[in-house]
C-alpha cells in the first residue's frame, strides 16, 4: 500500500508538475509581460521554479516506486519486458544522439568564437601597422592621420589621436578617453600591449598605439562591433557577442549584421597614405552594412546565454585606480542549433570533402536503427515465448484451485519459466502422490482407530470386587493401538486371577498377537486351571501361530483374598515387585521361559503370601525402559522409588500416578513403548 501511494502521488506531482511547466514557460517567459506587470512576471517565474522542482519531485518518487515494483504501472510481464528493452534501446540512441549534436553545436560554435578572437587580434595588430606607417616620418604624421579615417570609408567610427612635440590631439572621431590615459599607456607599452580590446566608458573597442621619432605617437580606437563585422561568413554566421564582466552600459548593443546578397568584394584603407600594400592587410572579408536592422554581432554585457554558445578570449586592457591593466574579455558565438547542422549539408555545394563526415554520421544513425530494429524484434520473440509461459502457467495454478491434479503442462520452451513449469509439473506428481498417500493413511487411521476401540473393548473395563483384596490396573499404548495385555479376572468371591503378558513387536501385528493371546487365554477353565499348567498349555498355541522371532512374555498370579496366598507363574517377564508393609521389597521370579518359543517348555510354580498392607505391582518393561531425552532410562531403582513413595494410595490411583511419572520422565522424547501396571494390596 505504501509503494502504491507513492506511485500514485509521483504521478499525480509528474503531471501537475509537466503542466504547470507548460504553462508558464508559453505564458509567463521573462520579458513577455509589460514593465506595469512585472510583479507578476516575477511570480510567474516563482510558480514556474516551484513547478519544475515539484516536478522533479514527483519523477523521483514515481521512478523510486516504479523501481521497487515494476507491476505498479505495468502489470504485465510482456509488457514490463518490452518497455525495458525499449528504454534499454531507445534511450541510449537518443543519449547518444542528444551528445553528437550537443558536441556539434558547441565545437562548431566555439570554433567560431575562436575565429572571432583571433580577427579581433588580426585586426589590432593591422591598426598598428597602419599607424606605424602614419608616423613614420614626423613632419608628415597629423597629414597622414587626418586623412586615415577618410580614406577608411568603411570605418566611419575611427577615433584617431596624434601627438607631436606637445599633447595629444583628436584628429577624428569623438574624445571617450582623456588625453593623460592615452599618455599613460604609451608610457607603458614596455609592459602594456600595443593592441587589444579597450574598454570604454559606453562601450568596447579595438585599440591600437604606435610610438614614433621624436616623443610622436598615435592612438587608433576602432567599435570592436564594425570589426566584427568584417569577418568571414562562416564565422558571421553565427551572434558574436564580446562580454566584460561588470558591464552595465545602458547603451543599447551596437549590432551589425552581414546580408547574403552582399557581393561587395574586400576593401581596405587607402595604404599608400599609410605607406603599407595590399598584402598587408588581413583577409577579414566582405564588409559589413552597418546601416542593417536585423542584428547578429552584438556587444553587451553577460546574458542568459552565455553558457549554451561557443567561447573564446581577447586579449585588451581596461583602466583602474592603478592605472592600465592587462585583462580579457570573453567572445561568445550562438547560433540556431538547426542552423549549425543544416551546415554540414549546406556547405557540401563549397566543399566536396564535406560528404565524408555526412556518411559516417549516416552509417552511425543506420546502425542505430539496425541495432533498435534487433532489440526490438528479440524483445517481440521474448514476449511471446514469457506469455506463453505465463498463461500455461496461470492455467495449470486454475486447474490446481479447482484441485484437478492430473493437470500437466506441455512444455514448449527451454528458459527459466518452463522449467518453472516443469517444477510445477513435478509439485503436481508430488502432490497427487500425496493425496494417493493421504487416502491411503486416512484409510489405515480409521482402520487403527476401529482397531484401538476393539483392543480397548479386550481390556478390562474395571477393577473386581474381590474379598480382602484391592485392585486396580492401567493402560497406555505409546500408539494408537500397542502389544501389551492386563487383566483381572475374579474366580469366586475371595479369589482374583492376576494376567500381564508383552507382545514382542508394536502397533498392530502386536496387537494381533495380543488378541490371540487373550482369545487363547480365556478360552481355557480358569477356575480350575493352576497357573503352570495355564502357562503350557498358552506356550503350544503361542508355538503354532507365531512366526519365528515372535513371543509373549507373561506373568499369571492367582491370589486368594481370604488366606493371602500367592500362586504364580513368571514366563520370562520382569519380575513383579511385592512391597511390604514393613517397607521390604522382593520379587516374583520363579517360572520359565517366555511363551512361543519352544513347544516342549516346562514351568515351575512360584508361591508367596500376602499380609495386611503388602502391594503386589505388576508391570511391563515399558515403565523401567521408560527413555528421556538425553537416553538415559528410567530404570528398576526410580520404580521402587515410586512404589515406595506411592505404595500407600489406593491401588488405581498408584498405577496412574507411576506411569505419570514415566510419561514425565521421557518428557519432549515422547512415549517409547506401552505402559501398563497392575496393582493388588491386602486388605483387613
Amino acid at each position: 500500500l505504501k509503494t502504491r501511494s507513492r506511485f500514485t502521488l509521483g504521478l499525480i506531482a509528474l503531471v501537475i508538475g509537466i503542466m504547470l511547466v507548460i504553462h508558464s514557460g508559453r505564458q509567463w517567459a521573462p520579458g513577455a509581460l509589460p514593465p506595469s506587470q512585472e510583479s507578476l512576471a516575477a511570480f510567474a517565474r516563482a510558480m514556474l521554479i516551484a513547478a519544475s522542482s515539484y516536478a522533479l519531485l514527483g519523477s523521483f518518487v514515481l521512478l523510486r516506486a516504479w523501481a521497487q515494483d515494476p507491476s505498479l504501472g505495468i502489470r504485465r510481464v510482456a509488457h514490463r519486458l518490452a518497455l525495458s528493452h525499449i528504454l534499454v534501446g531507445v534511450v541510449p540512441v537518443v543519449l547518444v544522439g542528444a551528445l553528437w549534436t550537443t558536441t556539434t553545436i558547441l565545437g562548431v560554435l566555439n570554433e567560431r568564437a575562436i575565429v572571432g578572437a583571433r580577427a579581433i587580434a588580426a585586426q589590432g595588430r593591422w591598426y598598428h601597422a597602419l599607424l606605424n606607417g602614419a608616423i613614420e616620418r614626423p613632419s608628415m604624421g597629423a597629414e597622414r592621420l587626418a586623412s586615415l579615417p577618410a580614406s577608411i570609408d568603411s570605418l566611419a567610427d575611427i577615433q584617431v589621436w596624434y601627438r607631436g612635440a606637445g599633447e595629444f590631439t583628436r584628429i577624428a572621431g569623438h574624445a571617450p578617453i582623456s588625453t593623460n590615459r592615452l599618455d599613460a599607456w604609451i608610457a607603458g607599452l614596455d609592459t602594456l600591449p600595443s593592441s587589444g580590446v579597450v574598454s570604454m566608458i559606453d562601450s568596447l573597442y579595438i585599440g591600437s598605439v604606435a610610438r614614433g621619432p621624436r616623443g610622436t605617437a598615435a592612438v587608433l580606437f576602432v567599435p570592436v562591433a564594425r570589426a566584427l563585422a568584417d569577418l568571414p561568413d562562416s564565422v558571421s554566421r553565427a551572434h558574436l557577442e564580446l562580454l566584460r564582466v561588470g558591464f552595465t552600459s545602458k547603451l543599447g548593443p551596437v549590432s551589425y549584421q552581414s546580408t547574403d546578397d552582399d557581393s561587395s568584394g574586400p576593401s581596405f584603407p587607402n595604404l599608400a597614405a599609410s605607406g603599407m600594400n595590399a598584402n598587408d592587410a588581413p583577409q577579414l572579408g566582405k564588409h559589413r552594412d552597418p546601416s542593417a536592422q536585423n542584428q547578429n554581432i552584438s556587444l553587451r554585457g553577460p546574458s542568459n546565454s552565455v553558457l549554451l554558445a561557443g567561447h573564446s578570449m581577447a586579449d585588451g586592457l581596461k583602466w583602474t585606480a592603478h592605472g592600465w591593466e592587462r585583462t580579457q574579455f570573453m567572445l561568445t558565438a550562438g547560433a540556431e542549433p538547426r542552423q549549425v547542422l543544416l551546415g554540414l549539408f549546406r556547405d557540401l555545394r563549397t566543399n566536396e570533402l564535406g560528404i565524408i563526415p555526412v556518411i559516417i554520421v549516416g552509417l552511425f544513425v543506420i546502425l542505430a536503427l539496425l541495432v533498435l530494429a534487433w532489440n526490438l524484434l528479440m524483445v517481440s520473440g521474448m514476449g511471446r515465448s514469457i506469455t506463453r509461459a505465463v498463461h500455461a502457467l496461470d492455467a495449470a495454478a486454475a486447474r490446481l484451485r479447482a484441485g484437478d491434479l492430473a493437470h500437466r503442462i506441455v512444455i514448449s520452451g527451454d528458459d527459466d519459466l518452463w522449467h518453472v513449469a516443469e517444477a510445477l509439473n513435478t509439485a503436481t506428481d508430488g502432490l497427487q502422490r500425496a493425496r494417493d498417500a493421504e487416502k491411503i493413511q486416512q484409510r489405515m487411521e480409521n482402520e487403527l482407530d476401529v482397531a484401538r476401540r476393539i483392543q480397548a473393548r479386550l481390556l478390562p473395563a474395571g477393577a473386581p470386587l474381590v474379598r480382602g483384596l484391592e485392585v486396580g490396573g492401567y493402560y497406555d499404548p505409546a500408539r494408537e493401538v500397542g502389544g501389551d495385555y492386563y487383566d483381572h479376572i475374579a474366580l469366586d468371591d475371595h479369589r482374583v486371577m492376576l494376567v500381564i503378558a508383552d507382545v514382542s513387536g508394536k502397533s498392530v501385528p502386536a496387537a494381533l498377537i495380543m488378541a490371540g493371546f487373550r482369545a487363547a487365554l480365556v478360552s481355557q477353565d480358569l477356575g480350575a486351571s493352576d497357573p503352570p499348567l495355564l502357562a503350557e498349555r498358552l506356550n503350544g498355541f503361542l508355538n503354532d501361530s507365531l512366526d519365528p522371532g515372535k513371543f509373549v512374555t507373561a506373568f499369571i498370579a492367582i491370589v486368594d483374598g481370604d488366606s493371602g496366598t500367592v500362586s504364580y507363574v513368571n514366563a520370562g517377564h520382569n519380575p513383579p515387585l511385592l512391597l511390604r508393609a514393613n517397607g521390604k521389597h522382593e520379587q516374583l521370579e520363579d517360572g520359565g521361559t517366555i511363551l512361543g518359543i519352544m513347544a516342549a517348555s516346562r514351568y515351575a510354580r512360584g508361591e508367596t503370601t500376602l499380609d495386611t498392607g503388602d502391594v503386589l505391582l505388576l508391570y511391563t518393561d515399558g515403565v523401567p525402559e521408560g527413555t528421556a531425552p538425553d537416553s538415559e532410562l528410567w530404570g528398576d531403582g526410580r520404580l521402587l522409588a515410586a512404589l515406595q513413595a506411592h505404595g500407600a494410595e489406593p491401588c488405581d490411583t498408584l498405577v496412574r500416578s507411576i506411569a505419570n511419572l514415566v510419561r514425565d520422565f521421557e518428557a519432549d522424547r515422547g512415549p517409547a513403548d506401552d505402559v501398563t501396571l497392575i496393582a493388588v494390596r491386602r486388605t483387613p
